[in-house]
């Protein structure tokens, strides 16, 4: 027990751990049926150029897979112009100029979302 005027006394005094809060950028992909990558980024977030990166090295080569036919000699796919719609929320990053012209260019649709809504961020929930 101590005493009055002891309370700093270095054998009254208990060291705590607090833990470092880590800021890490994670972005995925995903359709119906298959899982994307995944991609983390241990400095927190990213910039347009970074993220075009992750679109050109993550996004891309998913919906590149994603094209290759399946088709045997019995069965014939037809498959829509733009199969499938992009979600991204509205990041500063993903709406800078060099990244939406490359959608654009690939003809990748992008989801009309209202900024910072996580809760309805299906990828939260996987």
């Amino acid at each position: 027990m101590r005493r009055k005027g002891e309370e700093l006394d270095s054998k009254n005094i208990y060291r705590i751990y607090k833990t470092v809060r880590v800021t890490m950028m994670v972005w995925a992909c995903f359709t119906g049926e298959r899982i994307g990558p995944l991609m983390i980024f241990d400095e927190g977030g990213v910039g347009g150029d970074e993220y075009l990166e992750v679109l050109l090295d993550g996004l891309l080569s998913f919906v590149d897979d994603l094209g290759k036919s399946t088709e045997t000699l019995e069965t014939i796919s037809v498959q829509a112009e733009s199969p499938f719609i992009f979600m991204q929320d509205n990041a500063r990053c993903h709406k800078v100029k060099e990244v939406l012209d490359l959608l654009k260019e690939e003809g990748i649709s992008v989801m009309v979302w209202p900024a910072q809504s996580p809760n309805l961020n299906p990828l939260e929930n996987l």
